[in-house]
């Protein structure tokens, strides 16, 4: 499966970066999620998404994050979920949200 990535509009005020890591390892593991070839049947894994807001005001963002098509959520996580937060000026806002694949393919 893949992990897409929809951008802020060209001039936005928000910057987004998007990571995916093995849960039994830290985030400094961490790689685009363009880079994995393939994702392990039954491996956790944590998909990270971080919005830097780029601009000297505070804004509100609203992030939907969705776990790739055939996974499973872990812990606390959901399929689809809608986060909102306030990001103070030039800080960052980083979620992360568990998954696994129950099979290959």
């Amino acid at each position: 499966e893949t992990v897409a990535v929809a951008q802020p509009a060209v001039g936005s005020d928000l910057s987004v970066a998007v990571r995916v890591y093995k849960a039994k390892l830290d985030e400094t593991a961490s790689q685009d999620p363009a880079a994995i070839r393939e994702f392990l049947a039954s491996e956790p894994y944590c998909l990270q998404v971080i919005v830097t807001n780029v601009s000297p005001k505070q804004l509100e963002v609203q992030a939907l994050v969705q776990i790739p098509q055939g996974a499973v959520p872990l812990g606390q996580a959901a399929y689809t979920k809608a986060h909102t937060r306030r990001i103070g000026a030039f800080a960052c806002w980083r979620l992360t949200v568990e998954f696994y694949f129950p099979r290959p393919g």
